[in-house]
């Protein structure tokens, strides 16, 4: 059997990460430019970088003091946790051969 390289891609889905943010109240301090451009980090996002990236855009725009006393996390405990959904709510991997 012939191995080929292969390369997996994220794809984020958009209107899954406005769900998001609707349900868990976030991106409330930021303005529909800026919304606007989050929405583009999605459509261009391919590696988990940038889900990080989007999750730290997001928490940048968000009110989320009492999301972390609610939990008893740290800003930087809740931002990985926020990346976690988003890949796993919010976007798919591909395979590429």
């Amino acid at each position: 059997m012939t191995r080929r390289n292969a390369e997996l891609t994220i794809n984020v889905d958009q209107s899954k990460v406005r769900a998001l943010c609707i349900e868990r109240n976030l991106y409330t301090e930021g303005t529909n430019e800026e919304y606007g451009m989050m929405f583009e980090k999605c459509r261009r996002a391919r590696t988990a970088q940038d889900v990080i990236e989007i999750a730290q855009d997001i928490i940048l725009h968000s009110d989320i003091e009492d999301e972390c006393s609610r939990y008893g996390c740290s800003e930087e405990e809740y931002e990985e946790g926020l990346a976690f959904d988003i890949a796993n709510q919010c976007a798919y991997v591909r395979l590429y051969r």
